[in-house]
């Protein structure tokens, strides 16, 4: 389900991630709402929240990172969260925030089936390290949004409420 960010909100540079409790894909749009967070590039994070949904750190993105990438080689995420997560600084509670403005002419960034894929091939992965990838949720770089833990189990709300079932030996084989 497309949702669309409220443009009148006006934009608070002095607002700081680490000021917001986290909870839901709601949650991520409200702030992408407030926050200067939207860059009208192609960007790929990922936010690492703590159990009372305050972000503790994270993975900047670059224009060649995507929700795709990472599903095709998380080696580069699961090393930086085994890590510091020896030094006690990094949670496993993980939401991916994807901005895929369109590219060129005729490029539409709505998710795709193939989105589905890739998200949850990436949970798969990160799962095995220990990570809970909660959600990711996709902007058009313009006012469109996307959360796949909708997509999968119709609400936003990140909870233990379990994915559906997926063909392990099939994301094996395609990883």
């Amino acid at each position: 389900m497309a949702h669309t960010l409220d443009q009148s909100a006006p934009v608070d540079h002095d607002l700081s991630i680490y000021d917001f409790e986290f909870r839901d894909a709601l949650d991520v749009a409200r702030f992408a709402e407030r926050a200067p967070l939207m860059t009208g590039e192609a960007n790929c994070e990922s936010w690492h929240l703590g159990r009372d949904g305050r972000f503790t750190c994270g993975t900047n993105g670059t224009a060649l990172d995507s929700l795709r990438e990472w599903a095709s080689d998380p080696e580069r995420l699961v090393q930086t969260f085994l890590e510091f997560r020896k030094q006690g600084t990094c949670t496993p509670d993980w939401v991916v925030v994807d901005e895929r403005p369109p590219l060129w002419p005729g490029d539409d960034p709505t998710p795709s089936e193939a989105d589905v894929e890739h998200f949850m091939r990436l949970r798969y992965q990160l799962e095995v390290a220990g990570i809970r990838l909660m959600d990711a949720v996709i902007f058009d770089g313009g006012a469109r949004w996307w959360s796949m833990c909708e997509l999968l189990t119709g609400t936003t709300q990140w909870n233990d409420r379990p994915f559906p079932p997926v063909d392990v030996d099939r994301l094996k084989r395609a990883a």
